[in-house]
């Protein structure tokens, strides 16, 4: 959710051309397969962190995140706030 809740954000408020990196993501490696395969962002490759933690970039163009957003509001529906 968190994913649509950003490029809806990045979407509305950021002025790049469509295919101009909109969203980028450092993940662990435990991410990597999820975003590559689940939310297909395009992989940036591999950066040392400190302290020694293996990070690795995504991004995401304006038509990939907007692409996204339709496939993810079209099979779950409209993202809500909830207030805290």
């Amino acid at each position: 959710m968190v994913n649509l809740v950003c490029n809806q954000g990045g979407l509305e408020f950021c002025q790049t051309q469509a295919d101009e990196p909109l969203v980028i993501l450092q993940a662990l490696d435990t991410a990597v397969s999820y975003y590559r395969d689940k939310v297909q962002m395009e992989y940036l490759g591999f950066a040392r962190s400190t302290p020694g933690k293996d990070l690795y970039g995504f991004r995401f163009s304006r038509t990939a995140a907007a692409e996204f957003c339709q496939l993810h509001e079209s099979q779950w529906g409209e993202a809500k706030l909830c207030e805290q």
